[in-house]
């Protein structure tokens, strides 16, 4: 035993002084001596690294298991095949064959490397939706959330379902439903409020916050909104409802002037988020002047355009900022109460009248399918299907279904257009007295 740990000895009958072997015969040599000691155990080791070649006792030799590997200090024997060969070779095939392994790695994470950097470059985009908290991510075809808020009729609106209950409906809803079957897109309304979307001056909660992909139905006006929100194509025309300016006959005179730049006048005008805002009056131009309106107006909002009038036969403004084509309607007492049409049937040209009509350039697009936040890439998914969309039978029977056919936009499936309205007429191109309810252009000042 050693002091170095438990080590077993046995006596081989005829030493052998491995080392001075020939090289010749070092490569492969018989142990015949060594066949008692297999029994015992399954490996011996000759100049074991435990203990020196000098603490090994002459005609010893040091087995240490388990094995079957007789071990004389740089050589390799197996006791079963009495044949041996050199450890220094085997260690030297053996990190041979992990280099080259090592290497082979390496090429072959340089070799995937290149493919995915070409194939990023090469292969396009396919936007899908982006994420929403608590909404599980479409991994495949795109899946967009949008918020509907009833009370736009007929565009959004509810009504009853088969089941009984109140289902979302309207132009705006089946155009909407109308995207997937012309695009890979799946989209899902959800009954918000107006205010979850646009909040009259800055960005809803809803949007704001995530909860939804977007909101439908809004008209891309100018001011704040445009600077807050990503707009989608439109699918019903901007130029289908005209802008006007609308004031009281004082005597058979306009109180504000066609040829007025505005300025230090009161205008009413409604916060509706579907409606044309203050803003967008900066963005019109009097046609009477080919000028902008002056800033210096004071703007003063109300809940929806009959208020706006209400406002204006009150004598509360000078004028209010509604549809060039709105006031004709409520003259005729249509879409109004018993107590609207008490007060306003029959008074135009009489009691009030537009000095403006015709009014296209106050906002940059028409009424649209979405709004969402800035940066959203919403409109990234779905511009594409509006524009298919839209060339299809189905738009064109919608349009049809909701009475809208003078604001959608013509296809292939639409009739020849129809003669526009007086509203639609530019003030420039007038030829009647304010008497008519819209005004000419009065002449210059001298």
């Amino acid at each position: 035993n050693s002091d170095r740990g438990p080590d077993i000895y046995a006596t081989i009958e005829a030493p052998v002084d491995f080392s001075r072997r020939p090289s010749s015969q070092r490569e492969k040599i018989p142990i015949h001596s060594m066949s008692a000691l297999q029994r015992q155990t399954s490996m011996i080791r000759f100049g074991s690294p435990y203990v020196s070649t000098s603490e090994i006792p002459a005609g010893h030799a040091h087995m240490t298991g388990p094995g079957g590997v007789v071990d004389t200090g740089g050589k390799q024997y197996d006791t079963k095949t009495m044949t041996g060969e050199r450890v220094e070779d085997a260690a030297f095939d053996h990190h041979k064959y992990m280099a080259v392994s090592v290497a082979a790695c390496v090429f072959a994470t340089f070799v995937l490397t290149v493919i995915n950097l070409v194939l990023n470059l090469q292969v396009a985009y396919v936007p899908n939706a982006p994420t929403l908290p608590g909404v599980m991510p479409s991994m495949d075809t795109p899946r967009i959330i949008l918020g509907v808020a009833p009370g736009f009729s007929p565009h959004i609106r509810l009504t009853r379902g088969d089941m009984g209950d109140d289902v979302l409906s309207g132009a705006l809803v089946e155009m909407v439903k109308g995207l997937e079957h012309v695009c890979k897109v799946e989209i899902q309304l959800v009954e918000t409020t107006a205010a979850q979307c646009w909040g009259g001056a800055t960005i809803g909660e809803g949007l704001s916050l995530g909860i939804y992909h977007g909101c439908v139905g809004y008209n891309h006006n100018a001011g704040t909104a445009n600077r807050q929100l990503d707009y989608s194509d439109a699918v019903l025309r901007k130029d289908a409802v005209p802008g006007g300016l609308l004031t009281r006959l004082a005597n058979g005179v306009p109180v504000v002037h066609g040829r007025s730049d505005l300025n230090g006048t009161t205008i009413a005008y409604s916060t509706h988020p579907q409606h044309m805002n203050a803003e967008g009056i900066k963005m019109a131009k009097n046609k009477c002047t080919d000028t902008y309106f002056s800033t210096g107006y004071t703007a003063m909002g109300s809940s929806d355009y009959k208020d706006a009038m209400a406002m204006l036969m009150a004598k509360s403004v000078d004028a209010a900022w509604i549809p060039a084509d709105l006031a004709a309607k409520w003259n005729a007492c249509t879409g109004t109460t018993a107590a609207e049409c008490a007060s306003w049937k029959g008074g135009l040209g009489i009691n009030y009248t537009y000095v403006h009509t015709g009014m296209t350039d106050y906002a940059y697009n028409g009424t649209t399918l979405s709004i969402s936040k800035k940066g959203s890439g919403v409109p990234l998914i779905i511009n594409e299907c509006i524009e298919r969309y839209m060339f299809t039978k189905p738009y064109y029977e919608t349009c049809i279904k909701y009475n809208l056919m003078d604001q959608c936009y013509p296809n292939p499936f639409f009739p020849d257009a129809a003669a526009l309205a007086t509203g639609f007429t530019k003030t420039n191109d007038l030829t009647g007295e304010c008497t008519t309810g819209y005004c000419k252009c009065p002449a210059a000042a001298a």
